[in-house]
């Protein structure tokens, strides 16, 4: 929820439809790249905690990825509407990028509990 309402502040509706940025972290290009940098690290953290838990609370981690997804491209397509927010696709790649990396941090410790459970032949 914390990350909805941090992404549709101020909930000031604009008359007209805004423009979706389609370029992935297009908006790092501008403004101060200390603040870029620390806006960066916070989306990583707020959608790669939203994976994260979403599998902890019992999904599976393609469930929590799709959700992560399906979640930060809603809040997207919302910013169109509302007026000092630009829409773009970097919040849905961010979320996808975590997703994926840790769908194969799962595989690889998956794949390493196997390998030392398995009996060694004598």
């Amino acid at each position: 929820a914390g990350v909805a309402v941090q992404g549709l502040m101020p909930f000031e509706l604009r008359a007209a439809q805004g423009s979706f940025q389609m370029v992935p972290f297009a908006g790092f290009e501008q403004g101060s790249m200390m603040v870029n940098l620390q806006s960066f690290l916070e989306k990583v953290f707020l959608y790669g905690s939203l994976v994260w838990l979403v599998g902890q609370a019992g999904g599976s981690t393609a469930f929590s990825l799709l959700f992560g997804l399906v979640y930060s491209t809603a809040i997207e397509v919302a910013q169109m509407f509302i007026v000092g927010r630009t829409a773009e696709s970097t919040d849905p790649v961010l979320c996808l990028v975590l997703g994926v990396s840790l769908l194969a941090l799962e595989r690889h410790y998956r794949n390493q509990d196997r390998a030392q459970a398995a009996p060694v032949p004598a």
